[in-house]
């Protein structure tokens, strides 16, 4: 609230408010205007019978009824009834343009893994859900903020900032504490979650475009370290941004096929020490950055559209090492989750392998730990017609993933590769409880397990203990870029 020079009070967030529902008025009313064209009269002069105004009443109910329909179509989201994404990016543009004393906040929000929702439930049950998510959106944000489903399960809200800049902070966590109350929907009880990423304007963003970017930025943040969380963007995030564009742009113009290289690490068995087989790691020679690990650049294939394009290369680059082995010792190669949701890419990618002439037998595919993948149906139903063909699947770095305990006794798997994290001890210290649970109830299943990244005698005296049957890290080798070895 704020005085004028003569002692009167007002409301900018509500004078705001008014402005914008003004603005919707004036349309309106355009689009009302454009349902009332004139009849002409004909050439003696007279009007056609019934359109005489002064023996025809005008409709004006009808007209108005009509042109505020066309209005919604145009600026409403049929399913919530909330802002569209035209609409949400005017008031954002106004809201910019207003110069508001204390600035904006715009927040980005979505469900965490909805598809599985849709997948699950099916989609009544997923537009269910986010008619209920709209509700509480409305229920705890602002009356004067605007809200707006973008698509999907994409939402977004701005409003004016107070004088107090740590409440955006608090006003987003007790948001996302509402939302991730679990929905009842269509007689299911749904404990999903939703993850936000808000930014402020002007003292990050100067435009529309940087706010939503900064927002987006942030809420990726969220949902890939924090999900079910509220993240501000920051001075942090932005040298990551900047450091991101870097890499996007040198991947951009990057010559992959001579960039991307592959080392091999040796997996051993650990009772009688034979080679079992070796992972082929990928990384980035980039000419510009150096090297680059794969955690750093498949992202980028990702969301460029070029993993299969990746995978197929360093796949090929694998195959021509993997042909000079012995015919005992396999290959484990690692596929990122976009790929196996893609029925077409893994028929491609097996065919290649037969056409190889290498023996599917001799493949093992490294999954990660997602429940992109290991809860979805279509997925499931790949890994299983890969395993019909004689490849094996090995759940990857289970533990720091999302894959549950019961997954284990259902999924389509042959190995379960466990996480470095649950491994490492103190010396002299027995495993943890976790992880000897874990072997106990791989072997009661009939999964092979694999302890990676071992590279203490304590660890190595951990997993003994707990009866791991492969292992691999330093302790025994580190990655070599080409096994030397007489195929037999």
């Amino acid at each position: 609230m704020y005085k004028t020079h003569h002692g009167a009070e007002f409301d900018h967030t509500r004078l705001s408010l008014s402005h914008m529902r003004l603005a919707e008025t004036h349309t309106a009313l355009l689009l009302y205007g454009t349902q009332t064209a004139q009849v002409m009269p004909d050439a003696d002069g007279q009007r056609p019978r019934g359109t005489d105004p002064a023996t025809t009443p005008r409709s004006d109910t009808a007209l108005r009824q009509l042109a505020l329909k066309n209005y919604a179509l145009a600026h409403r989201d049929e399913l919530t009834g909330l802002s569209n994404r035209r609409h949400f990016m005017a008031a954002v543009d106004r809201l910019i343009d207003g110069r508001l004393p204390h600035g904006l906040t715009l927040g980005l929000l979505d469900l965490d893994d909805f598809k599985l929702v849709n997948d699950m439930y099916g989609h009544p049950v997923g537009d269910a859900l986010l008619i209920s998510l709209a509700s509480r959106l409305r229920q705890h944000l602002d009356p004067t903020a605007q809200i707006a489903r973008l698509g999907g399960d994409e939402f977004a809200f701005v409003y004016q900032r107070g004088p107090h800049a740590d409440m955006a902070q608090h006003r987003c966590d007790a948001l996302c504490k509402a939302l991730n109350s679990p929905h009842e929907v269509n007689g299911f009880t749904l404990p999903v979650t939703a993850s936000i990423g808000f930014a402020h304007s002007p003292e990050m963003a100067a435009t529309r475009t940087q706010l939503l970017k900064h927002a987006d930025f942030a809420l990726y943040d969220a949902k890939q370290t924090r999900k079910g969380t509220a993240v501000a963007f920051c001075a942090s995030h932005q040298k990551c941004m900047q450091r991101q564009t870097t890499l996007q742009q040198a991947f951009a113009c990057a010559d992959l096929a001579h960039e991307l290289k592959l080392e091999y690490q040796p997996v051993f068995d650990r009772l009688s020490g034979d080679l079992r087989c070796f992972e082929a790691r990928a990384s980035w020679h980039s000419k510009a950055l150096g090297r680059l690990p794969a955690a750093a650049f498949l992202p980028l294939a990702e969301k460029s559209g070029r993993v299969s394009e990746v995978s197929k290369m360093l796949l090929h680059k694998a195959l021509v090492a993997a042909q000079h082995w012995p015919d005992s010792i396999s290959l484990a190669f690692t596929l990122a989750g976009q790929e196996i949701s893609a029925p077409h890419h893994m028929e491609r990618m097996t065919r290649s392998v037969t056409d190889f002439g290498f023996d599917l037998h001799r493949l093992i595919l490294q999954i990660p730990d997602s429940k992109t993948v290991w809860q979805t149906p279509v997925a499931l139903d790949i890994l299983q017609a890969l395993r019909a063909r004689g490849v094996r699947i090995a759940l990857d770095k289970f533990g720091a993933g999302q894959a549950s305990l019961s997954m284990l006794a259902t999924a389509p798997l042959d190995i379960v590769n466990i996480d470095r994290t649950l491994i490492k001890t103190k010396a002299g210290a027995p495993p943890s409880a976790v992880f000897k649970m874990l072997c106990d109830l791989c072997q009661a299943l009939g999964l092979d397990t694999l302890s990676k990244g071992i590279t203490t005698e304590a660890d190595y005296r951990a997993a003994e203990i707990a009866g791991v049957v492969a292992v691999q890290g330093s302790l025994f080798q580190t990655p070599m870029h080409s096994p030397a070895m007489a195929k037999t």
